[in-house]
């Protein structure tokens, strides 16, 4: 319950609140994969980003079989600069969970990174294949396939951010509705008392 809570927290930029109820998650269950990739996320949010890759790599080692943690290890190294520990992380995460568009994704902006816009191609291609909609995908294979992606590329690398594969707690949807029906009520309650 109380990762959920953080989750929430965190999807809503919440990140103290976040913190706090995992500090109550991890009271019940230290060391649990989810809490660590959620404080992962919050540190990474914080700017804490050793703090992260610490809670990212145990996440990963205690669950080598969860391609999400794997992913954010993937995500951690490229903010880092380490492109080679990037790309060993993408492909055990697209080993693990090759449905994850996410990480195709993040494999075609890693491969435009290091100036593989071939590579890229393939890896967007992939994206496209899993979610045919996604227009960011779409928009990294027109601009690789413009005549003036070179020079595209000279003055904007920069803007080649990875994106976080959608997390989803177990039961999420279940709690997040329990969860709001009891703020409804406690609202509800309170607005009673005031009239």
């Amino acid at each position: 319950m109380y990762q959920h809570l953080a989750w929430c927290n965190f999807l809503k930029n919440n990140i103290a609140k976040s913190l706090e109820y995992l500090d109550k998650a991890e009271q019940y269950s230290k060391g649990n994969t989810d809490t660590l990739y959620i404080q992962g996320r919050c540190m990474l949010e914080l700017g804490k980003t050793q703090e992260a890759h610490y809670y990212f790599h145990d996440a990963a080692h205690k669950s080598p079989n969860e391609a999400i943690f794997w992913a954010s290890l993937a995500y951690f190294y490229y903010q880092e600069g380490k492109y080679k520990e990037t790309f060993n992380n993408i492909i055990k995460a697209t080993a693990l969970k090759p449905e994850l568009y996410e990480v195709w994704y993040n494999l075609g902006i890693l491969y435009e990174r290091c100036k593989q816009p071939e590579e890229a191609l393939i890896a967007y291609e992939r994206v496209l294949q899993i979610e045919k909609s996604q227009k960011e995908a779409q928009d990294r294979i027109m601009i690789i396939k413009s005549p003036m992606y070179e020079q595209r590329m000279s003055e904007s690398s920069q803007l080649l951010t990875m994106k976080h594969p959608v997390y989803c707690l177990p039961n999420s949807l279940t709690i997040l509705r329990k969860y709001q029906q009891i703020h409804e009520s406690e609202a509800s309650a309170f607005k009673q008392k005031m009239n």
